[in-house]
């Protein structure tokens, strides 16, 4: 694990900007935060004002899972009981393991996966198929799991072994 550093204010205004934007918040939605970036389990992790907010993946940044602001806006997945230990293990999510779609997205949007049951946040993901897709698809996997509960990004922050600012 690398050490936490703030960015620049040009960068981190940018950075803000961007995933303001891709989430359907106002610009200034976040205020002025402080802005940090360290490297966790090899990923890109976005801290605002200390709380860990975003992880990178390719090009993109995904919400952290217990990042409310981000992660509660997203479009869900909801996925049966069966499916959960394999999710909870960073298997994609599969087809048949859903139940039902909770709002629009195309295919390379950010979502949730949630648990039928309680309707727990188990994942968060990148869509392979869009929400008008996944209902008459037989087979194939639906989402690419990004970040999920119980993997080494999860456990350093959950843990609390993401080391404080310096």
């Amino acid at each position: 694990m690398g050490q936490r550093r703030a960015l620049r204010a040009k960068l981190a205004r940018d950075l803000l900007r961007e995933i303001s934007s891709r989430y359907g918040l106002p610009p200034d939605y976040f205020g002025k935060p402080s802005v940090e970036e360290m490297a966790i389990e090899g990923r890109q992790v976005i801290f605002l004002d200390g709380e860990p907010a975003v992880v990178k993946a390719g090009d993109r940044y995904y919400p952290i899972l217990s990042f409310e602001p981000l992660a509660s806006r997203l479009p869900k997945v909801v996925v049966d009981m069966g499916a959960v230990p394999h999710i909870c293990n960073g298997a994609d999510v599969m087809v048949p393991g859903i139940r039902r779609v909770e709002g629009d997205f195309e295919s390379g949007a950010p979502v949730a996966i949630v648990d039928e049951r309680h309707g727990k946040r188990l994942a968060v993901g990148m869509a392979l198929m869009g929400s008008r897709s996944i209902p008459s698809a037989a087979r194939g996997r639906a989402v690419e799991n990004v970040h999920y509960v119980g993997d080494g990004l999860w456990r350093a922050l959950i843990a609390g072994r993401a080391p404080k600012p310096t």
